[in-house]
């Protein structure tokens, strides 16, 4: 083990590395807040950039994608001042969930989001207009059941992590 966070941070539950700054992001959830903390997990800043419930975090070169577990919303935050630019609400998620929902970005700037409700795999534009579906509810390969993590490969397939008992993980 090389470093730990020492201090009382209640249910982190997203986190991202940004290698461009060297700084590592952490959804504070129970604290509304955003932890940004250097390579050895110094806490270097905390802010609340207006997200009731921070779940799952994504960063970019100028932005920080942020989505709100009781909230129907992705916030987008800017780096540079920490303040919300725009809010894209995707149609069809239900919220809040009774499940984790995490989400990740594509390389043209789509939205990936896993909805544990509705047992699917749902993308977005960067404006929130639902592009597409992916999955149904089930056991068998191709769908999945309370999906979690979800990851975009260089390749633009979509890794789906989910509670399938018979094919947890799977690449569409």
């Amino acid at each position: 083990l090389a470093s730990v966070v020492s201090g009382k941070y209640e249910y982190p539950t997203g986190l991202e590395y940004d290698t461009s700054s060297n700084l590592l992001y952490v959804t504070l959830s129970t604290e509304h807040s955003i932890g940004v903390f250097s390579q050895n997990l110094q806490l270097k800043e905390k802010f609340s950039p207006n997200v009731y419930f921070p779940q799952d975090i994504k960063v970019t070169p100028d932005e920080i994608f942020v989505l709100d577990f009781n909230n129907p919303c992705l916030h987008v935050i800017s780096k540079q001042t920490r303040t919300t630019i725009r809010s894209i609400i995707p149609r069809g998620i239900t919220l809040p969930l009774e499940t984790a929902a995490f989400f990740c970005l594509d390389r043209q700037g789509n939205i990936v989001i896993s909805d544990p409700q509705n047992n699917n795999i749902q993308i977005y534009s960067s404006t929130g207009l639902l592009l597409h579906t992916l999955s149904q509810k089930g056991h068998s390969i191709g769908e999945v059941y309370v999906p979690s993590g979800v990851y975009v490969t260089h390749n633009d397939d979509i890794i789906v992590a989910s509670q399938n008992s018979n094919y947890p993980i799977q690449i569409f």
